[in-house]
């Protein structure tokens, strides 16, 4: 049995997560409703001895995307020699394009049988895109480039003050009790809700947007009405759903 490292990116919006989402007692039962449960499907193809199930480094809710994130599996070949990781990859890819699925592997590493990918993470980043129109507008829907759908919050505001938030962003760094920006599911007396945000920063991002494509004709709109934000925030864990809710308090 050995144990490979997989870098994993992925378009979450036509996926319920990343975490399997079936019942404890169909629990390896194909799931083709989360990543996770795609690519154990995908692993079958390599016909291992072992039944591949996947380990996550961290999970995502529905619709969330991951430009690079992780997860680990065991595979026992046929044989004395392991598969080599770039076989992996390349089965696994090979499903995904077949069954147009939006998840990539970029990369299989074989890793030391005490790896784990969750227990060795040293830190998680996230990256949410803020995208302001400074013109009033009462469909926003309309006035959003497609290039931006599902992957970005978009706002109209006549009066958004950049510097503030830049400053708010400075209060959440450092260590801190985020009780109060985890989901109330998740809130029990003895969870441990202190974490330390390493970085919470704004930059201004240069939007690529098709001059040609990405603006419906009937909208009357001005690229330079647009601002464009990424909110990174990292630290060595997060609550459930703390992020989101941070933002959008």
């Amino acid at each position: 049995m050995n144990r490979y490292l997989l870098n994993v990116s992925y378009i979450g919006t036509p996926f319920r997560g990343v975490q399997r989402q079936v019942s404890a007692k169909d629990s390896r039962q194909p799931d083709r409703s989360t990543v996770q449960g795609q690519v154990e499907i995908g692993l079958k193809a390599l016909q291992s001895l072992n039944e591949p199930a996947v380990t996550l480094s961290s999970r995502t809710d529905a619709g969330v995307h991951a430009l690079h994130t992780t997860m680990h599996t065991d595979l026992h070949r046929r044989g004395t020699k392991p598969y080599e990781p770039g076989v992996i990859t390349g089965c696994l890819n090979q499903y995904f394009a077949k069954n147009e699925l939006s998840i990539r592997i970029l990369k299989t590493y074989l890793v030391p049988s005490d790896f784990h990918c969750r227990h060795n993470a040293i830190s998680r980043t996230y990256l949410y895109r803020l995208v302001v129109m400074n013109t009033h507008k009462k469909s926003l829907h309309a006035h959003l480039p497609i290039e931006e759908f599902n992957r970005c919050l978009f706002m109209s505001h006549t009066d958004f003050d950049v510097d503030k938030l830049k400053e708010a962003a400075k209060v959440f760094t450092g260590y801190h009790d985020f009780r109060t920006f985890m989901h109330k599911s998740s809130i029990l007396p003895d969870k441990l809700t202190k974490k330390i945000i390493e970085k919470c920063e704004i930059h201004e991002d240069v939007p690529h947007w098709s001059k040609t494509y990405g603006w419906p004709y009937c909208v009357s709109c001005n690229e330079a009405d647009y601002k464009v934000y990424n909110i990174i925030i990292k630290a060595n864990g997060f609550l459930y759903r703390q992020v989101r809710i941070l933002l959008l308090k």
